[in-house]
């Protein structure tokens, strides 16, 4: 299920949340991506809750439109909240839905878990985090970063791995990636030396 932007923005879908706990009862796997648009309007408490759930979301800045996959069989794809007709498609071409299938299937696994999302959106994006952050983008060696930083190598190496174990990233080129998806860098320019040595240490 992908949620870009519904023609209606609730505090709840009880619909929704109906089917998927419906789905998630009888053993179905269940993955749910937003967008970062839909993304800033939801009630994450609640969704802490039901931790079956949460797992499940992952958060895209790619464009997409909503859209509902089940069990490849069918799919409804709809939209327009932000033009003056909405409109909505119910698709059960298997042709059409293996394309589909496979384009949510790249988005999701690209996508940022939600935990992950939310450790770097919300107040936890500190001057310091952005600063190990910007140093990491640059490809500054662990010594002259700490020298920027006014840090020992010590502690600027716990910055790294606390920000690798919010994002819940395994490398420091993983936590580029991350970063950019969450829009806290920049993608290099194209053919910049950057492009080479960003995230090397």
């Amino acid at each position: 299920m992908t949620v870009a932007s519904p023609l209606r923005i609730e505090p709840q879908y009880w619909q929704g949340r109906r089917l998927v706990a419906d789905m998630l009862s009888t053993g179905k796997e269940v993955r749910i991506l937003f967008s970062q648009r839909y993304a800033k309007t939801r009630d994450y408490e609640s969704l802490r809750k039901q931790p079956e759930l949460h797992d499940q979301i992952r958060v895209s800045d790619a464009n997409f439109d909503n859209m509902i996959i089940i069990d490849r069989q069918v799919a409804a794809v709809w939209g327009g909240a932000d033009e003056e007709r909405s409109y909505g498609f119910v698709i059960s071409d298997p042709d059409l839905l293996r394309v589909l299938h496979q384009f949510a299937t790249v988005l999701w696994e690209s996508a940022p878990g939600l935990p992950a999302h939310l450790a770097l959106r919300r107040s936890e994006v500190d001057p310091i985090t952005l600063a190990v952050l910007g140093a990491l983008d640059l490809g500054l060696t662990d010594e002259l970063a700490a020298r920027r930083l006014a840090v020992s190598v010590r502690t600027y190496r716990r910055h790294v791995a606390d920000i690798m174990a919010r994002l819940g990233v395994a490398t420091r080129f993983q936590i580029g990636a991350r970063a950019m998806e969450l829009g806290l860098l920049k993608a290099p320019a194209e053919n910049s030396p950057r492009t080479v040595t960003s995230m090397a240490n």
